[in-house]
């Protein structure tokens, strides 16, 4: 039942493959469906294009700063660990050590830990702006050498902090070529203030082409073939 939305996304994909840049809004009610939807597209993407996925999901409960880009971070931690020093050196844009400063988890790569060595501590907005800065320029020197997408599930319990730094990944002129995914319960949308704000922010300015797809229960038809299926 869900043949479309795959379509959708299979072309938003075609289309970073081939350097643009795609944003991704799935929105649907609890239990619809949109967290197995995008699990197994991304899979497949994964699999298909040996494309880098990083996954970030909200919890209602949790108060970190950047809770919705947090665990992400920790995958893009790893995912830098797990390459040779010097490809990661060479990946490193101007500022990754105000990157680092804001998200430590990224000081377990050695590269990083080297370069952020250097840098000098910053507080406020010039942190927030050199930071959201590097990550963007990361993100685009990743996407030179793998695709790349970014999903973040539950955006609806995302924190203001995380609504400004992915209005800054897509608010430039030139955003990384990435398949960005932000995924919601569609009811939360006039009183969740992550939403309100990224929403907002992206309505004054982004040059990146933006598509919906809502994912609402399946049609009785749809739901008798799913039945049929899983009984064999």
């Amino acid at each position: 039942g869900r043949a479309s939305q795959f379509a959708v996304l299979r072309r938003a994909a075609a289309d970073v493959l081939d350097g643009a840049a795609r944003l991704m809004l799935v929105p649907g009610p609890s239990g619809a469906g949109k967290s197995t939807l995008l699990q197994r597209f991304l899979t497949e993407f994964a699999a298909s294009h040996n494309a880098l996925v990083l996954h970030g999901r909200c919890f209602e409960q949790e108060s970190v700063p950047f809770k919705a880009v947090d665990a992400l971070m920790d995958h893009l931690s790893h995912t830098l660990k797990g390459m040779p020093d010097e490809q990661v050196a060479e990946l490193l844009p101007d500022g990754i050590a105000a990157l680092a400063q804001m998200f430590p988890v990224l000081q377990r790569v050695t590269a990083v830990a080297s370069a952020a060595s250097q840098g000098i501590a910053l507080e406020g907005q010039e942190l927030r702006r050199r930071a959201f800065t590097a990550l963007r320029n990361l993100l685009r020197a990743l996407a030179r050498v793998r695709p790349v997408a970014m999903w973040v599930d539950d955006l609806q319990w995302g924190d203001l902090d995380s609504a400004e730094l992915l209005a800054s990944l897509l608010q430039e002129t030139e955003a990384p070529s990435v398949l960005f995914v932000l995924s919601y319960r569609g009811e939360y949308v006039g009183t969740s203030a992550c939403l309100r704000t990224l929403f907002s922010m992206l309505d004054q300015n982004t040059s990146v082409h933006q598509q919906e797809i809502a994912v609402e229960p399946l049609t009785s038809a749809e739901a008798m073939e799913l039945t049929q299926q899983l009984l064999g």
